[in-house]
């Protein structure tokens, strides 16, 4: 079922234009069609919700290719979209970028050969960015409100954050104590738990889990004090920003 907001809401994402769709976060398409009522529904202009699609299907794409979820029977519909959109003649580009980044190595148990396996890479930021939505859209939903604009909304693979050498604490959600912890669909694919800065309400910590395999940590935070060159990646992923940027 729909949900409906009051006329004259702005779009959560660019907050200029009406809100005239319905954004799902997390996106829709990684999901079976039978498991999507428990996704939360946030109000989004055509603009956003349509510049954020192939960027959606990328994700799915990604996280339905992984060897540690394609066998899965919860990820069996997904997968099954996933592999007919490989075969689409307008997706030509998903194709080759899919050859592209797929790649035969060597596969190690410790220091012992255990034959060969395939490997797909990827923009790992782009997959941050989906996943920064859904903490955006996840953060309206909780506060009913637009983040302020003095405010970062970002995401991260958190394998990506540890390589970067910053402490557990700063990434990682505490799961056991957080304010929410909950699944946001039937067949428990897409885990969430956050946390809230006491001081600060607008200061939040995230944790989002696909299949218990893909994990990312989100945050929304002031940009104040923030060193300029992190400022300027952190900023890449911000779902708002990449909007304005493309619109403008």
């Amino acid at each position: 079922m729909g949900r409906k907001f009051p006329p004259g809401t702005l779009c959560i994402y660019c907050g200029v234009a009406n809100a005239t769709t319905i954004d799902h976060v997390p996106p829709k398409c990684p999901f079976a069609k039978g498991n999507r009522g428990r996704l939360v529904r946030v109000p989004s202009c055509t603009d956003c919700n349509n510049g954020f699609s192939r960027d959606d299907e990328f994700f799915r794409h990604v996280l339905h290719l992984r060897k540690d979820v394609f066998d899965l029977p919860e990820a069996r519909e997904a997968r099954d979209s996933t592999l007919r959109a490989l075969g689409r003649k307008d997706h030509r580009g998903l194709r080759q970028t899919t050859a592209r980044n797929t790649s035969i190595a060597p596969k190690w148990n410790g220091s012992i050969y255990s034959g060969i396996s395939q490997y797909l890479t990827y923009d790992s930021n782009r997959l941050s960015r989906v996943a920064s939505r859904a903490v955006y859209g996840l953060w309206w939903e909780a506060f009913q409100e637009r983040l302020p604009d003095d405010y970062l909304c970002f995401a991260m693979e958190t394998t990506v954050w540890e390589k970067g050498g910053s402490s557990p604490e700063n990434y990682i959600v505490d799961v056991a104590t957080a304010r929410v912890r909950t699944y946001l669909d039937d067949q428990q694919v897409c885990f969430v738990a956050t946390e809230q800065n006491l001081e600060d309400p607008f200061t939040t910590r995230w944790f989002l889990g696909f299949y218990g395999k893909a994990f990312f940590s989100g945050f929304t935070l002031p940009k104040v004090g923030i060193d300029k060159e992190v400022l300027g990646f952190i900023q890449g992923l911000d779902c708002r920003r990449n909007h304005d940027d493309e619109a403008s």
